[in-house]
C-alpha cells in the first residue's frame, strides 16, 4: 500500500510505474494487516526532531480509532526509544564519530528504553496526537470527556463511558528521537487484554502515522497505516501474548517482507530531473517490555532488479533499524546494491526474512531535484507467507 502527502503528482507517477513492472507474488495466509482492526497495533516509525543540527525539524502526528460502534476500548501503549548514545557526554549518536574525546572516540551505546500509557476511547472514536507533546492535561486534552457525557450511538437518551483514564506523554527525548510505538487492546478496567475465546476476542483498532519535515520553510507529510496484529482467540489473559507458534493468541507476523522501490539515486524516469531516496524502517515482533531485554534479530534482504538480477545482504536488528536504503550495507552509499548505479536498474523488489523472529516494517521515499526537496510519500510494506516459529510481546 502507498500512500502520500504533499507528494508531487510527477514523483507519485513514478512511485507507481515502478511498482507496477515488479511481480509480487499473491500473500498467503496470514492477518498482520494495515487495513483492518486489530487487537496489536505497531507504528515501526515514530520520529521527533528539534535541533535542526541534528536534521529538519520532524514531529510524527499519531491516529488511534476505535472501531467499535457501539462499546468503550482501552489501549495500552508503549513508546519505545531506539536512541544510542555517546558514554562520555550522553549526547544522542549513530556511531562512535558522533562521540569525540581527548582520546580518540567514545563508544556509541545502543538504548532500548520504553515508557507505557493508557488510551482510553469512546464507541467509533478516532484519537490524534502529536508525538512531541503528547495529549497534556489527560482527559482534558480529549475535549474533557468523562463517563457518562458521550451519547451512546443507538441508544436515544443514554450515555456511555468516555475518555478519563487517558494520559498520553511526549516521547522521551525531545531534541532527537527515533523509536517505534505499540497498542495492545485490553479491557478498560483491568487493563490487560481481556481473556476471550475465538468468537469474543475483539479486534477494535485500526491506526496511521504522518511524519512531518521542515524544509526550507515546506512542510512535507509522508504518512504510513500502522501494522495490525490480529487475535486468534483462547487468550487467557496473562502478561504474554503469543504471536503465531503452536498456541497463539494472536495471529503471526508475515514471514517476508516485500518493499517495492526505485533504487537510490534512480532519476524519476517521469520528470527526468528529480531522484529518488528512500528509508527503510524495520521493528521486531517480538519484544519484552517488562525486563527491557532486546534479543537480536538478524533481517535478511534479497534485493532483485528489474531483469531478476539478484543481489543479497543481512543486518542485525536489535531494537529498531531505521536506515537509508543505501546505507543498510554499507557506509558508502554509492556502492551500496540499493544503489541505482549497482543495481543497473530504476527500480526493483526487496525481499526481508526475519531470522530469530519476525519483522514488521515502513518506509519513506523522497524525491529531490538538487538539493530541494520536491515531494515525498510513505509506505507500508508487502507480506508474504507467516512465520511457523511464534513471537511474544511481554508487557509489566
Amino acid at each position: 500500500m502507498l500512500t502520500a502527502k504533499n507528494v508531487g503528482l510527477t514523483g507519485l507517477a513514478a512511485a507507481l510505474v515502478a511498482a507496477a513492472v515488479l511481480w509480487v507474488p499473491a500473500p498467503a495466509l496470514a492477518d498482520t494487516t494495515t487495513d483492518q482492526g486489530s487487537g496489536v497495533l505497531i507504528w515501526p516509525k515514530v520520529k521527533v526532531v528539534t535541533d535542526t543540527s541534528l536534521g529538519p525539524l520532524t514531529d510524527t502526528l499519531i491516529e488511534l480509532d476505535n472501531l467499535d460502534q457501539f462499546n468503550q476500548t482501552a489501549a495500552h501503549c508503549f513508546y519505545v526509544n531506539s536512541n544510542s548514545h555517546c558514554a562520555n557526554t550522553g549526547d544522542v549518536c549513530t556511531s562512535a564519530v558522533d562521540c569525540p574525546s581527548t582520546s580518540g572516540f567514545a563508544p556509541c551505546v545502543p538504548g532500548w528504553v520504553e515508557i507505557n500509557f493508557d488510551v482510553i476511547l469512546t464507541p467509533n472514536q478516532p484519537l490524534a496526537w502529536s508525538a512531541l507533546r503528547g495529549l497534556a492535561g489527560g482527559a482534558t486534552g480529549v475535549q474533557g470527556i468523562k463517563n457518562g457525557q458521550v451519547p451512546c450511538p443507538g441508544r436515544l437518551g443514554s450515555k456511555c463511558a468516555g475518555n478519563e483514564g487517558t494520559r498520553v506523554p511526549p516521547v522521551s527525548e525531545s531534541t532527537f528521537f527515533i523509536g517505534e510505538l505499540k497498542c495492545i487492546q485490553v479491557d478498560p478496567i483491568t487493563r490487560f487484554p481481556a481473556a476471550c475465546a475465538a468468537a469474543e476476542c475483539q479486534n477494535d483498532l485500526a491506526g496511521s502515522a504522518t511524519l512531518f519535515e521542515v524544509i526550507s520553510d515546506i512542510t512535507d507529510g509522508k504518512s504510513y497505516n500502522a501494522v495490525g496484529i490480529k487475535s486468534a482467540g483462547d487468550n487467557d489473559g496473562d502478561r504474554v501474548l503469543d504471536i503465531g507458534g503452536a498456541n497463539p493468541e494472536y495471529e503471526p507476523c508475515h514471514e517476508v517482507l516485500i518493499l517495492n522501490h526505485l533504487f537510490d539515486n534512480a532519476v524519476d524516469p517521469i520528470s527526468g530531473v528529480w531522484t529518488a531516496s528512500s528509508e527503510l524502517t524495520l521493528a521486531p515482533c517480538t519484544e519484552d517490555f517488562l525486563t527491557q531485554a532486546t534479543d537480536a534479530t538478524t533481517a535478511q534482504f534479497l534485493v532483485y532488479n528489474e531483469f531478476e538480477q539478484r543481489f543479497s545482504t543481512s543486518r542485525q536488528v536489535r531494537c529498531l533499524l531505521d536506515s537509508p536504503l543505501s546505507e543498510i550495507d554499507t557506509s558508502q552509499s554509492d556502492r551500496s546494491i540499493f544503489n541505482v548505479s549497482v543495481a543497473g536498474t530504476i527500480a526493483g523488489q526487496t525481499r526481508i526474512r526475519g531470522v530469530g523472529g519476525g519483522l514488521v516494517g515502513a518506509a519513506t521515499l523522497d524525491f529531490v531535484s538538487g538539493s530541494t526537496l520536491q515531494g515525498g510519500a510513505g509506505y507500508n510494506l508487502n507480506g508474504f507467507g507467516f512465520r511457523s516459529e511464534g513471537d511474544t510481546i511481554r508487557v509489566p
